[in-house]
């Protein structure tokens, strides 16, 4: 567990590189880049080679695939996203229904 002090640090900044497929908006890949108080700020620039160096790292082809960068505050982490390909906006999917698993007739154990 980190000492009180590091848990209280709030990033000066913070940036949101996505690489979507063109065609329908699927998103392949997301990275994120938090600057702390006192290390080196990257541009826009430096943030889409580090995204397109991490999905090569993961095997993901990016050849095709675009990149979005999206303000930190238009970003939720617990929403799942594609990319209207249009307006080159975040589009928020609907939450996935929960899995359920039968262990025969009326006899739900997970849900």
């Amino acid at each position: 567990m980190l000492p009180t002090k590091a848990r209280n640090i709030t990033p000066e900044s913070t940036n949101i590189c996505i690489l979507f497929d063109p065609a329908d908006g699927r998103v392949f890949h997301i990275h994120r880049v938090i600057t702390l108080p006192g290390g080196k700020k990257l541009t826009p620039e430096q943030v889409e080679q580090r995204t397109l160096h991490m999905a090569e790292k993961l095997h993901i082809d990016a050849s095709k695939l675009r990149v979005l960068h999206v303000p930190p505050e238009q970003f939720k982490t617990s929403v799942t996203y594609k990319v209207d390909p249009q307006s080159r906006t975040l589009v928020e999917l609907p939450a996935p229904k929960p899995l359920r698993a039968y262990f025969g007739p009326g006899r739900t154990v997970i849900k």
